[in-house]
């Protein structure tokens, strides 16, 4: 085969995952559709994470240990609960998913999950949707989609006020608890396993 040829081969192999990456699509959604799709909902702190490969050495999972702190939707959990997420790395060989965030140890976060069939692990629900930051900036505790920032975020619910709806760009921590538990108790649904 001649140089060129394999030059512009080389480069599509190098540029295939990218447009793949590229190609990630979120639906929009409202907190209260999230709520309603989430069996369990949690607040806590990321832990320690290992990575493997699966049974038939085709792709790379990340466990992670989330320690709960405050748990609003879902039945009887242990304190420590483990997030399962597709991709990762295992030596050299890394796998990357769009949409998938991984959990970095010592993160405040609020997660919306769903229990991964056939397992003890959980799925954050809607890849990054269900991911949401909680720090603290300039003295106040803010909460902060995972997307926000990629151009993509949640909807406005149908009845929300102006200002109260920041599209998870930044919301108080408070304000964004009080609408949680307000879309726990107004929603009801079987969310199950992903």
């Amino acid at each position: 085969m001649n140089k060129k040829y394999l030059a512009c081969m080389g480069l599509a192999a190098l540029l295939l995952p990218v447009a793949l990456l590229l190609g990630l699509t979120l639906k929009s959604t409202t907190l209260e559709e999230l709520v309603r799709g989430s069996a369990v909902i949690v607040e806590g702190t990321a832990g320690t994470s290992h990575s493997y490969w699966d049974a038939e050495g085709r792709k790379i999972y990340t466990d992670t240990n989330f320690l709960i702190s405050e748990k609003y939707k879902g039945g009887d959990l242990p304190e420590t609960i483990v997030i399962h997420q597709l991709g990762g790395q295992v030596g050299e060989i890394g796998m990357e998913i769009g949409g998938v965030t991984f959990l970095q140890q010592g993160e405040h976060l609020v997660l919306c999950l769903n229990r991964v069939s056939g397992s003890q692990g959980w799925a954050i629900h809607s890849m990054v949707l269900g991911k949401f930051y909680v720090n603290r900036e300039a003295g106040q505790t803010i909460v902060r989609n995972a997307v926000a920032g990629s151009g993509a975020a949640l909807k406005p619910a149908k009845n929300s006020s102006p200002g109260v709806d920041v599209e998870f760009n930044g919301m108080q921590y408070t304000q964004f608890i009080r609408r949680l538990e307000s879309a726990i108790r107004t929603t009801s649904g079987n969310a199950g396993t992903e």
